[in-house]
């Protein structure tokens, strides 16, 4: 437990210093550390389990905001780890929602395995599941058999409807919805100030990584 303790500090302590470097790009420290492989993953998982096996991006954002709120509300974590924003068309997945449109920094992992057709998602090429536990992808078989068929005005209706997407939507804009109240959505609020640390420190330990990667 200590050394865990001792290397969560260093972590914190050396990612701030990366990140207050002249000239760094700003990064809040309460950001989920998106994993690119994984939300790739997690997306073909979600897209062969449904009928058609493809879907138009939006009502696709929109199943994958629901399992990773399912997933937070069951387990305290989210599967595509990444940062949830609030649009005009509904709550979803902030650097999915880029990849999806070949705006990401870093989505040549995603580019490779998923593909669109104008608006249509499929699976181009199977990128396995190493990244997802068995929870996660049962969870993602269970939110296309559950929600796949729904109309996009079904799906539309039920995340607009979303506690967390009411309280930071801002019509017009791309709003960011903190973890917290997310937290506080899904019944877990009692368990937020711990669930924040430890994403917090998943976060910097992520980072570090890529700085010295």
């Amino acid at each position: 437990m200590i050394w865990f303790l001792t290397i969560r500090g260093m972590a914190r302590k050396i990612i701030k210093k990366v990140f207050d470097l002249p000239g760094a790009k700003s990064q809040p420290m309460n950001a989920v550390a998106f994993n690119e492989k994984k939300a790739t993953q997690a997306a073909a998982i979600l897209l062969n389990s449904l009928p058609r096996k493809q879907i138009d991006l939006y009502p696709f954002l929109k199943l994958l905001y629901i399992a990773d709120r399912i997933s937070l509300q069951e387990t305290g974590v989210l599967v595509t780890c990444d940062d949830m924003i609030a649009m005009d068309e509904g709550p979803l997945s902030d650097v999915v929602y880029n990849c999806i449109k070949g705006e990401a920094a870093r989505c040549a992992f995603w580019q490779e395995h998923i593909h669109k057709q104008r608006h249509t998602l499929s699976v181009a090429r199977d990128p396995g599941d190493s990244e997802l536990c068995d929870y996660e992808v049962r969870l993602l078989q269970r939110v296309a058999v559950e929600y796949g068929t729904k109309h996009w005005r079904e799906l539309r209706k039920i995340t607009h409807e979303f506690p967390e997407y009411k309280k930071n939507h801002l019509r017009g804009s791309s709003c960011s919805i903190p973890l917290q109240d997310l937290l506080v959505a899904v019944g877990r609020s009692d368990q937020a100030k711990r669930i924040i640390a430890e994403t917090q420190d998943r976060t910097a330990l992520a980072r570090l990584f890529k700085v010295h990667n």
